[in-house]
């Protein structure tokens, strides 16, 4: 029963790592709102929403990459992908 609370934990903790780095990372603006949406997260699944752009992809992987190691935790690359 820890598990949830630790993706809670560890999901939030992502995405305010992701949301400090906004300034290089572009989030998607939504229409209705004045706003942007980075990330959302799901049962047990994390979505990245960000312009198609190979440098925004490479500042999104280097992110992840640090954020991994700062928790001394593996990525599974495998599991990644791009719609």
């Amino acid at each position: 029963m820890l598990a949830p609370f630790l993706f809670i934990l560890f999901g939030e903790a992502l995405s305010s790592f992701l949301r400090s780095s906004m300034a290089v990372i572009q989030a998607i603006a939504l229409p209705i709102a004045l706003s942007t949406i980075l990330d959302a997260k799901f049962a047990h699944e994390t979505a990245l929403y960000i312009h198609v752009d190979v440098i925004d992809l490479h500042l999104v992987e280097n992110a992840l990459q640090i954020f991994s190691n700062v928790i001394e935790a593996s990525l599974n690359w495998n599991k990644f992908v791009g719609l």
